[in-house]
């Protein structure tokens, strides 16, 4: 037998060993030695940011990540020299901190690969590692759910009888976990154990797991106690427990006396005789408890079959007493719960619709006549509701129908008025399928309301049924055909029980009249159900396809107006400011745009005193609620997206972030940049489209899908108008036109167009074509698109050509923010003419190559312009609040790279109150060409020059007008400017140690000790 050492000499070795391993690490850190590890294998949560730490040695130079092994492929994201960049920089997806640590932002599963870590040293020597990502999804709540226990994760106690069955279950994990009863040894316990049953969502990639345990225990007097457990759960509490007690009906167990046994004997036998004969009552009332949901071409959805688990069956269910309809307006207000959450961005957190909703505009036509036009909220008006009983709620894209279904929701768990509230998302379902099938897959398995039961409360109650997503309802047939094959033999043995029951409640005489989905439509009901009010909500239908029966009133959503607008974002900034409590607001250096102080930054530069109270107060909503809408007053891409209630509130939401949350989710994101609003819009509308198609596995159908659409714009030269569905078909593939028009990259459109076969006739519909849902989107996907012959080389050199159009030059902005392969080509052709400088601008400013963008610069500052003349940037369009945003930003990087630019020229009267808000570079003259300046915009120009970081070291008014005297109010605020002015160039000039001396400001000079013009005056050598 060897000998087994002392656990204290075991316990010395290890703190032995940890030493030197720390002191050889701390050596060669300290020699400069490479040191490079990640982790082998992480598990991340689904939605939840992510941070993937490595150990990198301080001595690195360079850091890229790269999708995959293969490092020679193009990396994700990168820092080099301390900056960071890449393809997924500043994007939604990913970010990367300054340790060089990936950061997931909101993973998804298609994020569960390997990643590579590439790291360049300072000696020249670069190291690689490699770490798989996990993505795993815990359930909600994080534990097992028991049949009859509530829904959270804490103790359950139950009182039972002595013999019984629980359900343990878990739905929607990743990754598969072994699911099991876990039974202490208690006297007096026994139990079976059933086989644990899996099922895979294939969709999702996600798994479903059960396992029923039947006791017989004599617990009259005490408890006991058993535990459902996952095993190896990652990322969550597994284990949920349950303590059953005796009721006040316990049988206690007999001990001695011989005639008890007989009397439990004989109980026992009359129970089953009893339970024999409410299984076959049962079964003639309602063909399952609960049973899959069939379309009207048999496909069977994706529901797991309650009748599976021998506790939902009926059999095992004992009638208690008649149900009425406060159980059911009980058990849906629970499930409805559910789903009374609103994500305003893709990866954010949800948020209760109650703190959000806002209603919009819409035109009502009645269903006995008249038109009127009113609010979403005026719908629940008692006199609308009296005289409109079948309403059809129509709205485009993102104008609010899902969050009105949600917030009608709400409203009905809260008014508590005794009808019964019933939403259908008609994706999940069929025309034929039965209401009583619909509401009995929301209850929760335990329930003991029968599909007979519903029908007979929806007969006796007032019903408000609304079915949600009219345009979707065949969406649910083709989400059943990938799955047929793997369903053939539950779909089988489903269809043998329904023919029989069908046999057993009609004597074989078929299918009895059930109030369907198409019956509601079509306003087909029985006398029984007369006391039913419906809406149904859905895109732009084609009115000749008589979707919905006659009569009912028209309600068309047109979005927010003013108003609602400032109402979303007080709730939006309410919402955020209670969120966070009292934290302070400060603005990221990207918001400087919004909140910029000219002092504060001066002073700073200057070295000047800092005036007190220049920063913003703390946790201030109203402060939050005023640089928001001061943010979108400025943001001119926001205008184009106002009405559209859906992409509205996504951008409030990110700036409202931004501000109240400098260090969050949105830090990088600048949106006041056309790519960056464009690109997240687009996310957002795909996000939504993964949602109700319920998989995320479909990433390359979508890039395809967008690959076509950019090919086909950029073909057409961004000219891609209204066309025929047929032609659509022919250009980028029925499919993806199909696809499209799901996500809202494409819309239809009553419009009368002409298409790439010059289509000018009208087709049958009422629909004539389909189109870009957005301009903007055709200009932003063409911009994906790199030309891949020389046909297309030739194609793309036109645009170069062309230039100045509205149209291709947001085509080179889109360029330029999504980093394409023909960048540099496109940012040469701006630079070589001057007409093309503040194109050139605007496009800086969508570039993230921050290197790219200073070589750009340092060519303007530095290199001379044709014929030998200085550069001379002459600003126009500063009526576009996206110019001056980009113009203050090529600004603020001439002075963070310290370029000198010799001449900026403007002629526009809007570029005098922009000097207020504008840091100018270092600028050897400053020019006002053909302006009449009065006397206030003169003063307006020499205060905003006093508060320059470095004031120009010229300014000239030429061939314009000019005050020829001032009053003497004017004189000393004139006066108060100059010697500010004076004063910052003295020290600016001590700091850089040249001599003093430049103090001629203006073209026709001006005596700045009598303020009183002089006679026209140039430097020598101008």
């Amino acid at each position: 037998m060897v000998s087994q050492p002392k656990r204290g000499t075991m316990e010395n070795v290890d703190v032995l060993l940890a030493c030197i391993g720390l002191l050889m690490t701390l050596t060669s850190r300290v020699h400069g030695t490479n040191i490079l590890s990640c982790p082998k294998e992480v598990n991340i949560k689904l939605g939840e940011e992510f941070v993937l730490r490595c150990d990198i040695s301080d001595n690195r130079r360079s850091i890229y990540w790269f999708n995959g092994t293969d490092t020679s492929d193009v990396p994700i994201i990168w820092i080099e020299n301390e900056v960071p960049g890449g393809e997924a920089y500043g994007k939604a997806e990913f970010n990367i901190t300054s340790e060089g640590y990936l950061v997931f932002i909101n993973p998804g599963l298609f994020h569960e690969r390997i990643y590579t870590l590439l790291v360049y040293y300072r000696d020249g020597s670069q190291e690689t590692v490699t770490t798989k990502v996990n993505v795993n999804i815990t359930p909600e709540p994080p534990c097992p759910f028991i049949s009859a226990c509530p829904l959270n994760c804490e103790e359950c106690h139950l009182q039972v009888d002595n013999s019984g069955g629980l359900l343990c279950s878990v739905t929607g994990i990743r990754p598969k976990a072994d699911i099991a009863w876990e039974v202490f040894n208690q006297p007096g316990v026994r139990t079976s154990i059933g086989r644990p049953e899996y099922k895979q969502n294939e969709d999702a990639d996600t798994w479903n797991a059960s396992v029923i345990i039947t006791y017989d225990v004599d617990i009259c007097d005490g408890s006991v106690v058993f535990n459902c457990s996952l095993l190896d759960a990652i990322g969550f509490h597994g284990t949920r427990s349950v303590r059953l007690h005796g009721n006040d009906a316990c049988i206690p167990t007999p001990t001695e006396s011989g005639h008890l046994v007989i009397v439990l004997i004989s109980t026992g036998l009359m129970i089953i005789t009893i339970l024999l004969l409410l299984i076959i009552f049962r079964r003639s009332q309602c063909r399952t408890s609960r049973r899959p949901i069939q379309n009207e071409d048999g496909h069977q959805h994706d529901d797991v079959p309650l009748e599976s688990h021998p506790l939902n069956s009926t059999k095992s269910r004992p009638t208690t007493k008649k149900v009425d309809a406060k159980q059911l307006i009980s058990s849906l207000s629970e499930h409805y719960k559910k789903f009374l959450y609103v994500k305003p961005l893709p990866w954010g957190e949800a948020v209760e619709i109650t703190n959000l909703y806002t209603s919009c505009d819409c035109e009502i036509r009645y269903e006995k006549g008249g038109t009127a036009t009113a609010t979403s909220e005026d719908l629940f008006n008692d006199d609308f509701l009296s005289d409109n009983k079948r309403v059809l709620i129509v709205a485009d894209l993102g104008y609010g129908k899902t969050t009105f279904a949600q917030h009608t929701m709400a409203r009905w768990i809260t008014l508590k008025d005794g009808s019964i509230f019933v939403h259908v998302p008609l994706k999940d379902v069929g025309r034929n399928t039965e209401l009583s099938d619909i509401i009995r897959n929301m209850l929760p398995p335990s329930s003991l309301i029968s599909c007979l039961d519903i029908e007979d409360i929806l007969s006796k109650n007032k019903c408000h049924i609304l079915l949600d997503g009219l345009d979707e309802l065949g969406m649910s047939e083709v989400k059943q055909d990938d799955k047929q094959s793997t369903n053939d033999t539950v779909s089988c043995n489903n269809r043998l029980m329904e023919k029989c029951t069908d046999d057993i409640d009609t004597g074989g005489k078929g299918n009895r009249s059930r109030l369907t989905v198409n019956s509601l439509l079509q306003n087909d009901i029985r006398d029984s159900f007369q006391d039913i009010r419906l809406w149904v909500t859905s895109r732009e239908l084609d009115e000749g396809k008589n979707a919905i029966g006659l009569p009912f009133a028209g309600v068309t959503f047109s979005g927010f107006n003013d108003a609602q607008v400032r109402e979303y974002i007080t709730k939006t900034c309410q919402y955020y400011s209670g969120l966070r409590g009292s934290q302070a607001v400060d603005v990221h250096e990207s918001d400087k745009l919004i909140t910029r102080d000219l002092e504060q930054v001066r002073n700073e530069a200057t070295g000047l005193c800092t005036p007190e109270g220049a920063d913003i107060e703390s946790g201030k909503e109203d402060e939050i609620e005023r640089l928001v809408k001061k943010s979108l007053d400025m943001n001119e891409i926001v205008q184009d997206f106002v009405h559209t209630p859906l992409l509205l509130s996504m951008v409030i939401h990110i700036i409202t972030l931004k501000i109240s949350q400098p260090d969050g989710p949105t830090k990088n994101v600048n949106v006041y940049k056309l790519t960056t609003i464009v690109r997240m819009i687009i996310t957002c509308l795909e996000c939504r489209y993964f949602l109700k198609i319920g998989r995320k596995s479909e990433q390359k159908e979508i890039t395809a899908v967008e690959s076509a659409l950019g090919r086909a714009a950029f073909k057409q030269k961004m000219g891609v108008d209204v066309m025929a569905r047929e032609e659509w078909d022919k250009l980028i593939g029925k499919q993806h036109v199909d696809t499209a028009l799901a996500i809202g990259l494409l819309k239809q459109s009553k419009d009368i167009g002409k298409g790439i076969a010059q289509i000018t006739k009208l087709v049958t519909s009422s629909y004539t074509g389909i189109q870009f849902y957005h301009q903007y989107f055709q200009e932003f996907l063409a911009a994906q698109h790199v030309p891949s012959d020389k046909q297309e080389e030739k194609e793309f050199d036109q645009f170069l050509k062309v230039c100045n159009d509205d149209k291709t030059l947001r085509y080179f902005r889109f360029m330029t923010g999504s980093d394409h392969e023909r960048v540099k080509k496109v940012m040469n052709k701006l630079y070589e003419s001057d007409k093309m400088w503040n194109n050139l601008i605007d496009c800086m400013f969508e570039d993230e190559n921050v290197t790219r963008v200073k070589r750009l610069i340092e060519k303007i500052s530095k290199k001379g312009r044709l014929f030998g003349q200085k550069a001379n940037i002459k600003v126009l369009n500063l009526h576009s609040q996206h110019h001056q945003a980009a113009l203050r930003h090529f600004c603020d990087l001439c002075r963070k790279f310290n370029m000198t630019i010799h001449m900026m020229t403007f002629r526009e009267d809007c570029s005098v109150p922009f000097m207020e808000s504008c840091f100018l570079p270092s600028l050897d003259r400053l020019v006002f060409y053909d302006m009449d300046i009065t006397e206030d915009k003169f003063i307006t120009i020499m205060e905003a020059m006093s508060k320059q970081i470095d004031p120009p070291k010229i300014t000239q008014f030429v061939r314009g007008a000019t005050p020829d005297t001032f009053s003497d109010s004017s004189k000393d605020r004139i006066l108060v400017a100059n010697k500010t002015i004076s004063r910052t160039m003295e020290v600016l000039k001590k700091k850089s140690g040249e001599q003093s001396g430049t103090d001629a400001f203006f073209f026709k000079k001006l005596n700045l000790e009598t303020v009183e013009w002089q006679k026209k005056w140039l430097p020598s050598g101008e």
